[in-house]
């Protein structure tokens, strides 16, 4: 009988322990509009199934490190209808302690009655009556973001840090992000853009504020607040207004444009009820050492600008050229733009020690000293291997397509009908060029077609596939919908 009421108690104790350190669950909301009836207004599609890509990888990076119960939900194409998102957030269900998470991209505008965002049949869904929905909810942290991207860009670099995201899937940054979700209360109601501002994207990056407020503020160096996470990615998107090509920016200054400025309604507080005052930007060094050698063949020609702190004033521009195997000295910290032999690129670079390299491909990069090319330097084929297993989509001219890899070594191409037009065993393999490591896909079709790619990426959620020369059909950016 004493066995009995001790095995009794002991369970009973297991029970308390495990609902006391159960995995609270992060519900996420992402409404997609990539597939607008009205076929003028898909001019932001791409950018649209960018900010996807953004918005899930990052919850995949929370889930896979097991910091919370990820609910993710994706409302796209055909169901981004007035109606399903309404459905979908009159049916949030959430606990005290849990988190939810709604974010919007695709077209957006401002009437009479406020902000609006704009459904797949072109029907509006007023901001207000979003934040109501979120706000009705008992979860404890309630985060709103849209990114109504209103016009796309062309010809302007995004400029990027030249950190990855690896930190964060390999557990440096889970204190920090416990931190943020874990012990932050309250609404965090956040807009890429103020009240008659347009929302800024491009096609590869997607919006602006998405790509700096979570790939740049969450994924590659997060602060420990969201204050400051927010006012980093706020000064950024600013900066990016003022490198749009400045007939651009004439025009859209006389219809009473003069800039997207990301705006926060309001953002949480910590539990313990402490004010929570914004942080200003830390400003740049007034001096910096920053050496770049031109290790390519090539004479290359860059641009570089010195921004001021709040990024609405660029201090200092000029272009100039280096040749091959010499090297440049910049004394502050700056943008630099180039080419890669394709597009234009652009960098965020402080102080330290760069080189330009030729890319097996072909292309120009820019690396942190002693860092090889590409993904090399942080990635095995197996570590590769086990990112690609999975569900993944990628465009072609005429139709979405869809790619499965298994972790059996096999693949499945099919459409949005799943019908399959492809299939076979697939592979990642390394190679050495010019003394440096680079990654392969090998796809082998069961017709016994090959095809293989070069793969490199920024983050290890977005990985571009570059056919190797000969090859007609690219798997030109692949973004994973898990």
């Amino acid at each position: 009988m004493k066995i009995f009421k001790t095995l009794k108690l002991i369970l009973i104790l297991l029970f308390i322990l495990s609902s006391t350190y159960a995995v609270p669950k992060l519900s996420a909301i992402l409404i997609i509009v990539d597939e607008y009836e009205d076929s003028e207004m898909n001019n932001i599609s791409e950018s649209v199934k960018r900010d996807l890509g953004t918005m899930g990888g990052f919850l995949n990076i929370i889930e896979k490190r097991n910091l919370y119960t990820v609910n993710k939900i994706i409302l796209k194409g055909k169901d981004a209808t007035r109606t399903k998102i309404q459905n979908q957030l009159k049916s949030i269900n959430a606990s005290s302690e849990d988190i939810i998470l709604v974010y919007f991209s695709g077209h957006g505008g401002m009437d009479s009655r406020g902000t609006f965002l704009v459904t797949r049949e072109g029907t509006n869904l007023y901001r207000s009556d979003i934040e109501k929905y979120v706000k009705d909810s008992k979860a404890r942290l309630k985060i709103l973001i849209t990114d109504a991207c209103s016009n796309d860009v062309e010809g302007i670099a995004v400029a990027r840090s030249l950190r990855t995201s690896k930190s964060s899937k390999d557990g440096k940054y889970d204190t920090i992000y416990k931190k943020l979700f874990g012990e932050y209360s309250g609404f965090m109601n956040l807009s890429a853009s103020s009240e008659g501002e347009y929302a800024w994207s491009d096609d590869n990056y997607g919006g602006y504020f998405t790509y700096y407020f979570i790939k740049e503020g969450l994924l590659k160096e997060p602060a420990n607040n969201w204050n400051e996470i927010f006012a980093s990615s706020r000064q950024k998107v600013v900066q990016m207004f003022n490198r749009i090509p400045s007939e651009q920016r004439t025009e859209l200054r006389s219809e009473g444009i003069n800039s997207q400025t990301p705006k926060a309604y309001s953002l949480p507080v910590l539990k313990s009820g402490a004010a929570n005052t914004e942080i200003p930007v830390p400003p740049k060094k007034e001096n910096a050492i920053i050496n770049i050698k031109n290790t390519t063949k090539k004479t290359i020609e860059y641009f570089v600008e010195v921004e001021s702190n709040d990024g609405k004033q660029v201090l200092e521009s000029y272009s100039k050229k280096v040749s091959s195997g010499k090297s440049l000295s910049l004394s502050k910290e700056c943008v630099i733009y180039f080419s890669d032999g394709n597009e234009e690129i652009g960098y965020e670079i402080g102080e330290g020690s760069y080189v330009f390299k030729t890319t097996k491909n072909g292309l120009i990069d820019l690396f942190p000293e002693g860092q090889t090319a590409e993904i090399s330097d942080n990635y095995t084929a197996g570590e590769i291997s086990s990112i690609l297993v999975g569900l993944w989509e990628y465009d072609t001219p005429n139709e979405d397509l869809y790619a499965e890899f298994y972790d059996d070594g096999s693949f499945e191409i099919f459409d949005e009908q799943d019908y399959v037009v492809d299939q076979g065993d697939w592979e990642v393999y390394e190679e050495i060029f010019e003394g440096e490591v680079y990654f392969t896909l090998s796809l082998l079709s069961d017709d016994g077609f090959l095809s293989e790619y070069d793969i490199f990426n920024e983050d290890d959620y977005m990985i571009e596939m570059l056919p190797l020369e000969g090859d007609s059909d690219a798997l030109s950016f692949l973004y994973s919908t898990e």
